[in-house]
């Protein structure tokens, strides 16, 4: 899976790098399909271009989850991602 990302900065110094995301919805199914396997892609997509990138902050706007009640597995993926961020 491929996912694309567009960097738009100018390199000075004391630069903070910053990834503002949104709307993840983990957990969320389409057409009664879990979709894990996209999500764990993209979770592990986003904390290698963090380290490879250097980034300092992440803004994440909107919904991690899909609902107020998010299944085992989806508050894992995120919690692994949290974990994988260095």
């Amino acid at each position: 899976m491929q996912f694309n990302y567009v960097t738009s900065y100018v390199e000075k110094e004391n630069t903070m790098k910053l990834i503002h995301t949104s709307d993840w919805h983990l957990g969320r199914a389409l057409h009664n399909h879990k979709r894990y396997d996209e999500y764990e892609a993209f979770l592990n997509w986003l904390a290698q271009l963090i380290e490879s990138e250097g980034v300092d902050v992440v803004l994440i706007a909107g919904d991690v989850f899909d609902n107020s009640t998010p299944s085992n597995y989806a508050q894992e993926l995120r919690n692994n991602r949290d974990r994988s961020i260095k």
